[in-house]
């Protein structure tokens, strides 16, 4: 396969890695924070424990698939590999055999199937695919509501705009606050952009305390940020579509919002009209649906009666507490570091500890099995070929000098100039280039054989031509034998003989 190809490859299964690991940790931070949020806390607790579990579990995901954890911290799953082309024979399930003319027999059934998508290929689509109609519909809806308000820019003199700006010097608001009208619009709504946005004829509907109370509400949202907030848990919850627990935290951020803007409201206007002007908003309805991310007075998923009687009897909710903001600091620190990460098995095939099981099974120095291992990966070899490879042609002897090749590949020095012009003898008993050339040179073998390993061993023994013209010799179907089959002293070769 290509590099391009390699990298694409990786890409998806790291994606698709990733995805799932965030499915793990968004369920246990977001069902932390609901868990939490049952309990009897501040609003402003709630809401930031909320914004912690979102922002958070995208964090410890990542962090989660970068960190190099213990094993046990990782949930591996099979891996992700198919046959590269039709023609790859899955030389791990059945034995090399020879038929009566020499020739290995390729199982035709299992080496003419056709390719098919890997499983990180299929989450990565269905995720995609998902996302793509999720924010789709987020931004459809977005743009009909917008569209469809018509707003106005209110004029300097009209009462709600004198209101607005005595509200705004009396909270020390230096960025100025557009205030706009619309005839469709029935309940007031803060935008993104620091923009309030009234019915057209909401001075004539209430009286000036309730005016007030209304525009405290709106401005008390545009100053904690709550269109900006509410516009990223929606994009979020439709970016991540399979997280269910998503809907709840924007729900909750929604109602959060709500009953903190009315207690800023509370402080600046009268409460009593605060919650006439609620009971009225309400009972004017609303034309069409509010989208998510609107903070607005009657937009929210709060219980009306319940936030009504908050406003009558007085805030009973705790002060904020530094330690729970402490709290959820510190979980996400834990989720970060303990909650598992999820691996496949093309990015588990080489862990440090496979590496080491190399030099142990082979008998040979770790210096050697690191060696034989970078040249397999430089030249996309399966490691586990490579060195049968080299334990059958040198049994590791790197200055062994056979009949005609030479080091621990034995290449042939026409072979080795062919791949590399005008190199000597002497440079082909390197170690680093023996393997590098010995390596490619099976490689090549391997794509002139569509990634059959019994051929591309064959006519590295035999050469291609010879193999061809005289079919395959008894020494050579040994020589295979011997390096894929049970005379290794291994068992019957498994993998993929080309990496990806």
């Amino acid at each position: 396969m290509s590099d391009t190809g390699s990298t694409a490859m990786r890409l998806v299964d790291g994606t698709a890695a990733w995805l799932l690991t965030y499915a793990i940790h968004g369920t246990v931070l977001l069902g932390a924070a609901w868990l939490a949020s049952r309990a009897r806390v501040g609003e402003h607790v709630r809401e930031t424990l909320w914004k912690l579990a979102l922002a958070g579990a995208l964090l410890t995901a990542t962090a989660a698939q970068l960190r190099s954890s213990a094993p046990a911290a990782r949930l591996s799953l099979p891996s992700p590999s198919v046959i590269a082309t039709p023609a790859i024979l899955d030389a791990g399930a059945v034995p090399v055999r020879a038929e009566s003319d020499g020739t290995p027999s390729v199982p035709a059934a299992r080496s003419a199937q056709p390719a098919h998508l890997p499983w990180t290929s299929l989450v990565v689509l269905a995720w995609l695919a998902g996302a793509a109609v999720a924010l789709g519909r987020l931004g459809s809806g977005w743009l009909r509501f917008t569209r469809g308000l018509s707003r106005v820019p209110a004029a300097s003199g009209d009462p709600a705009a004198m209101v607005l700006r005595e509200l705004c010097d009396a909270a020390g608001v230096r960025r100025p606050v557009r205030l706009t009208c619309s005839a469709r619009l029935t309940a007031p709504v803060a935008l993104p952009g620091r923009e309030i946005c009234i019915p057209q004829d909401v001075a004539r509907r209430l009286d000036g305390a309730q005016l007030r109370a209304m525009l405290a509400h709106e401005t008390a949202h545009l100053l904690r940020g709550d269109p900006g907030w509410l516009w990223a848990a929606s994009v979020t919850a439709a970016a991540f579509w399979f997280q269910p627990l998503l809907r709840v935290c924007l729900r909750g951020m929604r109602n959060a919002a709500e009953f903190q803007a009315d207690a800023w409201a509370a402080g600046r206007a009268d409460a009593f009209a605060l919650a006439r002007c609620l009971a009225d908003v309400a009972a004017w309805g609303s034309p069409w649906r509010v989208p998510a991310p609107v903070a607005g007075m009657a937009g929210g998923g709060a219980s009306l009666v319940t936030r009504v009687e908050r406003l009558l009897h007085g805030p009973r909710e705790p002060r904020p507490r530094r330690r729970w903001t402490a709290a959820g600091v510190l979980a996400l620190a834990l989720a970060a570091a303990y909650v598992p990460a999820v691996t496949t098995g093309r990015a588990t095939a080489q862990q440090p500890a496979r590496q080491t099981s190399f030099a142990a099974r082979f008998g040979i120095s770790q210096a050697l099995a690191d060696a034989i291992e970078r040249a397999a990966v430089r030249e996309r070899i399966d490691p586990e070929l490579a060195f049968r490879l080299v334990r059958t042609e040198s049994r590791f002897d790197e200055r062994k000098l056979g009949p005609g090749g030479v080091g621990l590949t034995q290449i042939i020095l026409p072979t080795a100039r062919r791949l590399q012009p005008g190199i000597t003898r002497e440079q082909l008993l390197q170690r680093d280039t023996n393997l590098r050339l010995g390596l490619r040179y099976l490689h090549g073998m391997l794509a002139r054989y569509d990634g059959n390993p019994v051929r591309a061993v064959q006519a590295y023994y035999q050469g291609p031509r010879q193999l061809e013209r005289d079919g395959v010799r008894r020494d050579t179907r040994t020589y295979s034998e011997q390096l894929l089959g049970p005379m290794a002293g291994l068992g019957l070769y498994h993998g993929r003989p080309v990496r990806r």
